[in-house]
Protein backbone atom coordinates (compact mmCIF):
# COMPACT_ATOMS: atom_id res chain seq x y z
CA UNK A 1 0.00 0.00 0.00
CA UNK A 2 3.24 2.88 -0.36
CA UNK A 3 2.94 5.74 -2.38
CA UNK A 4 5.08 4.41 -5.31
CA UNK A 5 4.51 5.27 -8.96
CA UNK A 6 5.52 2.71 -10.65
CA UNK A 7 9.52 3.91 -11.44
CA UNK A 8 10.13 4.23 -8.01
CA UNK A 9 9.37 0.86 -7.21
CA UNK A 10 12.70 0.09 -8.45
CA UNK A 11 14.33 2.57 -6.01
CA UNK A 12 12.80 0.25 -2.92
CA UNK A 13 15.49 -1.79 -1.08
CA UNK A 14 14.20 -5.31 -0.76
CA UNK A 15 16.64 -7.45 -0.12
CA UNK A 16 17.06 -7.73 3.42
CA UNK A 17 20.29 -8.13 5.05
CA UNK A 18 21.48 -9.34 8.97
CA UNK A 19 22.45 -5.68 8.93
CA UNK A 20 18.94 -4.36 9.19
CA UNK A 21 17.45 -4.09 12.26
CA UNK A 22 13.77 -6.25 13.19
CA UNK A 23 11.90 -3.44 13.52
CA UNK A 24 7.70 -3.87 13.72
CA UNK A 25 4.33 -1.71 13.94
CA UNK A 26 1.41 -3.26 15.63
CA UNK A 27 -1.83 -2.30 13.91
CA UNK A 28 -5.53 -3.72 15.17
CA UNK A 29 -3.41 -6.35 17.19
CA UNK A 30 -1.05 -7.52 13.99
CA UNK A 31 2.71 -6.92 13.99
CA UNK A 32 3.88 -5.35 10.42
CA UNK A 33 7.92 -6.24 10.44
CA UNK A 34 10.26 -3.72 8.27
CA UNK A 35 10.37 -4.92 4.86
CA UNK A 36 11.83 -2.55 2.95
CA UNK A 37 13.44 1.07 2.75
CA UNK A 38 12.07 3.29 -0.51
CA UNK A 39 14.14 6.39 -1.27
CA UNK A 40 11.32 8.33 -2.44
CA UNK A 41 7.64 7.71 -2.69
CA UNK A 42 4.53 10.04 -3.97
CA UNK A 43 2.91 10.78 -0.86
CA UNK A 44 -0.11 12.09 -2.26
CA UNK A 45 -0.91 8.02 -2.22
CA UNK A 46 -0.63 7.79 1.24
CA UNK A 47 -3.14 8.60 4.33
CA UNK A 48 -2.13 9.52 7.64
CA UNK A 49 -3.61 6.60 9.72
CA UNK A 50 -3.80 8.91 12.65
CA UNK A 51 -2.06 6.94 14.55
CA UNK A 52 1.86 6.86 15.92
CA UNK A 53 3.97 4.33 16.95
CA UNK A 54 3.47 3.15 20.76
CA UNK A 55 5.66 1.83 23.73
CA UNK A 56 5.16 -1.85 22.25
CA UNK A 57 6.18 -1.45 18.66
CA UNK A 58 9.56 -2.75 17.81
CA UNK A 59 10.58 1.03 16.47
CA UNK A 60 11.05 5.12 18.04
CA UNK A 61 8.02 6.10 19.95
CA UNK A 62 5.71 8.58 18.59
CA UNK A 63 6.13 7.98 14.54
CA UNK A 64 3.38 8.82 12.05
CA UNK A 65 2.23 5.43 10.48
CA UNK A 66 0.66 5.97 7.35
CA UNK A 67 -1.16 3.30 4.60
CA UNK A 68 -1.10 3.70 1.33
CA UNK A 69 -4.15 3.80 -1.23
CA UNK A 70 -1.57 1.67 -3.76
CA UNK A 71 0.12 -1.36 -2.33
CA UNK A 72 -2.14 -3.50 -0.24
CA UNK A 73 -1.46 -4.43 3.57
CA UNK A 74 1.97 -2.35 4.05
CA UNK A 75 2.20 0.76 6.42
CA UNK A 76 5.20 3.46 6.39
CA UNK A 77 6.95 5.70 8.47
CA UNK A 78 9.36 8.04 7.37
CA UNK A 79 12.81 7.18 7.88
CA UNK A 80 14.10 8.55 10.87
CA UNK A 81 17.43 8.86 9.20
CA UNK A 82 17.31 9.93 5.79
CA UNK A 83 14.70 13.05 4.44
CA UNK A 84 12.33 12.03 2.22
CA UNK A 85 12.82 8.23 2.62
CA UNK A 86 10.37 5.92 3.95
CA UNK A 87 10.44 2.82 5.94
CA UNK A 88 7.93 0.01 4.68
CA UNK A 89 6.03 -2.48 6.78
CA UNK A 90 4.26 -5.66 5.82
CA UNK A 91 3.30 -8.46 7.60
CA UNK A 92 5.43 -11.86 7.59
CA UNK A 93 4.71 -14.79 5.43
Amino acid sequence: MIGCAADETNKANTEISNSDPVTWVTIEDTNYYYSSYHDSMDESTLIDTETVTGTDDGIQYGRKIFKSTVLKNSYFIKSPDHEGAWLEYRIRE
